[in-house]
């Protein structure tokens, strides 16, 4: 699929304004790493912004077999629901503390990057980018508030969204029922911690797990995670992951002081995907400071209290010891196909060397 960019246009543009109560059919690209296929789904994506819930739904052939995407966030319930398998008595229920934030409200705070030429349509796109993900909506010009395309990536994870339709109206109430084979369990809470504020630079050694939820397997890597506020700001990640004799590589570079992005992931290191970037700098924690506390959670035997944010379909979560809670001991970031999960195995709140956010000599060629 060709996503390019045409031009950017020096006149104002109209920023979209996209309600936060609708009901769309779509159709979603689930992009593998390296050399894994793409996979295709079909299904709706539905929002009410009155009731405060959100729910997705898409099935992917698979051959003969058909896997199922489940995302439903019911705030009025508290309760978060998800599966992702061939079998849908698979569902996990956790417990849903954040507020309720309308699927495209990070539009507000997107740029404009340029005309995109999408299915022999030329399209408006903006874009912003969070917590280490790049979300793009590209709109037509005479109907702005309508998204045509919708894109979430993270450093291993690539979705795009294409609309059928969109009608901005309340949803029927059976679009969000609660699923019969999801069960109900709690957490522990505890009320009034102290919020965590992670620093904006810091250099980090992390064990990274990529649950596959398309395949239902999970990979194990260990790399670092890398951040630089000062100047116009840098992040860099890379894990590797061994597979018996060879070694996954994965890698993303943020240099917004090039206005580039780099990307590799793939167990030939010259494979090396250029993108122009457009947004500004935004420290990977900022989002703590609208997180809410979610109680505390056991993770691998350790009582950690847990923040969260949801934005855009997106769930992040980090957990720190009650002892020293402006160090991070894990991170989660979930959507409806993705779930990573970063373990810090050590944290320094301090500029990193210039060395780990080079731009590799395979992506200068």
């Amino acid at each position: 699929v060709v996503f390019a960019v045409v031009a950017l246009t020096a006149h104002a543009q109209t920023r979209p304004d996209i309600p936060d109560t609708f009901v769309s059919g779509a159709e979603v690209e689930v992009h593998g790493e390296g050399h894994e296929a793409t996979r295709f789904g079909e299904g709706f994506f539905a929002s009410d912004s009155e009731s405060i819930r959100t729910v997705e739904m898409y099935d992917i052939k698979d051959g003969f077999r058909v896997f199922h995407l489940f995302s439903l966030q019911r705030f009025d319930l508290k309760k978060d629901l998800s599966i992702t398998s061939y079998d849908r008595n698979e569902c996990s229920v956790r417990d849903l503390k954040s507020d309720y934030i309308g699927p495209f409200d990070w539009v507000k705070d997107a740029k404009f990057v340029g005309e995109h030429r999408v299915r022999e349509r030329t399209l408006d796109a903006w874009e912003a980018t969070f917590a280490g993900v790049r979300m793009l909506v590209a709109v037509s010009k005479d109907d702005p508030n309508t998204p045509v395309v919708m894109e979430r990536e993270s450093i291993h994870d690539f979705t795009r969204y294409y609309f059928h339709f969109f009608n901005a109206t309340t949803p029927e109430a059976k679009l969000f029922n609660v699923p019969t084979e999801c069960k109900l369990n709690t957490y522990s809470f505890v009320r009034d911690p102290t919020r965590p504020n992670v620093a904006e630079s810091f250099l980090a050694e992390a064990q990274l797990e990529l649950h596959d939820q398309n395949r239902n397997a999970t990979r194990f890597g260990e790399g670092f995670f890398a951040s630089d506020s000062t100047s116009s700001g840098k992040i860099a990640e890379m894990y590797d992951f061994h597979d018996g004799t060879s070694v996954f590589h994965l890698f993303g570079l943020q240099r917004f002081d090039l206005e580039k992005s780099y990307h590799i992931s793939s167990e030939d290191r010259h494979d090396c995907r250029e993108r122009d970037l457009h947004s500004s700098f935004i420290p990977p924690f900022e989002w703590l400071s609208k997180a809410q506390y979610i109680g505390e959670h056991d993770i691998h035997g350790r009582k950690l209290d847990g923040w969260e944010y949801r934005q855009s379909g997106m769930r992040l979560l980090i957990g720190v010891a009650p002892e020293n809670v402006n160090v991070p001991v894990v991170m989660e970031r979930e959507s409806v196909s993705e779930f990573t999960r970063y373990h810090f195995t050590s944290f320094n709140a301090t500029v990193p060397e210039s060395k780990f956010f080079a731009v590799p000599s395979e992506c200068q060629q």
